[in-house]
């Protein structure tokens, strides 16, 4: 600091009081890097050294100048030297701008640690938070938020396939393809959108798009789609990518309170089937099952087709969309 460069070594003499009472003592007074030393006049014996930061006036404006360390009057000192009391005012003064600087600096520094807090929380916690909840998210409720979607695609225009003999075949065909109860399939009517052959959602419902099993050969290609769904199911959970387009919000409520309201799925149906929401990767799915990539066109086979549905079956599922309820 350029003050106490300045000041470095200066000396002058003064009148040092212990504590209060004291007889006062003739010193020399020396100011130092950091300190202010106190000396005997005649033995120049150090008396007491004081820290710069904490040397106080205190007198401001009065003769002689009353100096402490740290405003405490138990030890004072008397100068008369203009010098020297310039001196330590001004080094007063430039100590106090520093920790000044000092301390709106560390108020900066907080302000930007605590910004970049704020903004790592922002970018991790609702995925944290998330994830988190579709993991507690029991199978019950899965089904019935899953149920939900497909309740609201219906709203929006586009139609699931009940027919009786047709689901019959449907669920034949998902037992034959797979051992897993916890997953059913359903077949849905666009309306004319175009949307995907296959999409997963929570609940382990598995939807495949109508003209899969209407202009196939065979049930090879619907086979396919649900093999890579069930694949795509045991590493993608579905229910992730419908509470990140609900929001955090909906996710909260359904970690707190076990419900999602409707307007929380809504359109959520129609823009995954549509390819305008994420979803569930089916072509990681495919991969899994060994099974080539795009099976959707008519000619596609599956080796074991034949077996998979006798040929009342593949008539009925076929007539799915077709046949009433």
């Amino acid at each position: 600091m350029t003050a106490l460069k300045r000041y470095d070594r200066l000396e002058a003499p003064g009148l040092w009081r212990p504590a209060p009472g004291a007889q006062r003592r003739d010193v020399v007074v020396s100011v130092r890097r950091s300190s202010l030393v106190i000396a005997d006049f005649r033995s120049n014996t150090v008396l007491s050294h004081w820290s710069l930061p904490a040397v106080v006036r205190l007198n401001p404006g009065r003769t002689p100048a009353l100096f402490g360390p740290g405003g405490d009057e138990a030890e004072t000192l008397e100068l008369d030297e203009t010098v020297m009391i310039d001196a330590l005012e001004e080094i007063a003064q430039a100590l106090s701008a520093g920790r000044a600087r000092g301390g709106r600096l560390r108020v900066v520094i907080m302000g930007l640690f605590a910004a970049a807090l704020f903004a790592a929380g922002a970018l991790w916690l609702p995925g944290a938070l998330i994830g988190h909840t579709a993991s507690v998210v029991p199978s019950a409720k899965r089904a019935q938020i899953g149920q939900m979607v497909l309740a609201d695609m219906t709203r929006d225009g586009m139609r699931i396939c009940r027919g009786r003999l047709g689901s019959r075949a449907l669920a034949s065909l998902r037992r034959r393809v797979l051992d897993e109860a916890r997953l059913h399939v359903a077949i849905f009517d666009p309306d004319g959108a175009d949307a995907r052959a296959a999409a997963l959602l929570p609940g382990g419902v598995i939807l495949l798009r109508r003209d899969i099993v209407e202009q196939a050969d065979g049930p090879g290609p619907a086979a396919g789609h649900i093999l890579a769904a069930a694949a795509a199911a045991r590493d993608h959970d579905p229910l992730v990518p419908l509470l990140e387009s609900a929001g955090l919000r909906a996710a909260i409520r359904l970690l707190t309170t076990g419900a999602l309201p409707e307007a929380a799925v809504a359109g959520y149906g129609a823009a995954l089937v549509t390819g305008s929401a994420p979803g569930s990767s089916l072509q990681e799915g495919r991969a899994e099952a060994g099974l080539p990539a795009g099976a959707t066109a008519p000619s596609d086979e599956v080796p074991g087709e034949r077996a998979l549905l006798d040929d009342g079956a593949w008539v009925s599922l076929q007539s799915i969309c077709v046949e009433g309820p």
